[in-house]
């Protein structure tokens, strides 16, 4: 039995690229006064368990990996739309 995508029912998506350090200098006693920085995302709420192709994704799921990788300047080569080996879309 298929199982529906926890991805598939997003209003908005939290992308936290950005980390605020609130005091001190950067080391691992601090770590706990880190904070991220959040962008909000559009979510979808189509079902894309079935989705084998990037080009069949929602709209916003579309624009949340493409912004992803113009953040990261590294391509996002595979996306998981459910558990299964066969709902791996490898692009």
């Amino acid at each position: 039995m298929p199982v529906r995508s926890p991805f598939s029912a997003l209003t908005a998506v939290l992308l936290g690229f950005v980390f605020a350090l609130i005091i001190g200098g950067l080391n691992f006693s601090v770590m706990g006064q880190v904070q991220p920085i959040y962008e909000t995302m559009p979510g979808w709420s189509e079902d894309v368990t079935g989705v084998r192709a990037f080009d069949e994704l929602p709209a916003n799921a579309k624009a949340y990996i493409e912004h992803i990788e113009t953040l990261t300047g590294v391509p996002v080569s595979m996306i998981s739309v459910g558990p299964e080996r066969e709902q791996l879309i490898v692009r």
